[in-house]
């Protein structure tokens, strides 16, 4: 695994990555990895919780591209992961917004359906 240095930003071209992203308490995560790659028990020692509660939204925002790990130590027998944010700029595409089925069926309404 090799470190990875964040870009300068990524553009959303889903709904499913723009909700994971938005989400008020894995934002509040995803701030805690930025300035430099942490374990989630680090970020969740500096947010007052448990690790336990962050690992599920830590392995969202990985699964849609939002924090990578970069580098795995093991420690005690235990492999830790450490991550950070993939980008330190997240951009909407403008055509994800778009309610107007002529958006190439990218937008809201491919979400919603043509109720």
């Amino acid at each position: 695994m090799v470190a990875e240095v964040p870009q300068a930003e990524i553009t959303i071209r889903d709904l499913d990555t723009l909700k994971i992203l938005v989400d008020a308490k894995r934002w509040d995560i995803l701030r805690h990895f930025v300035d430099r790659p942490r374990t989630v028990r680090q970020v969740a020692k500096v947010m007052d919780t448990s690790a336990h509660r962050l690992y599920y939204h830590v392995r969202l925002l990985v699964r849609y591209g939002l924090l990578v790990p970069v580098r795995k130590t093991l420690t005690a027998g235990n492999i830790v992961y450490h991550y950070q944010v993939s980008a330190y700029r997240f951009i909407v595409d403008p055509d994800l917004l778009v309610l107007d089925s002529s958006a190439n069926g990218r937008g809201l309404q491919e979400a919603h359906g043509d109720d």
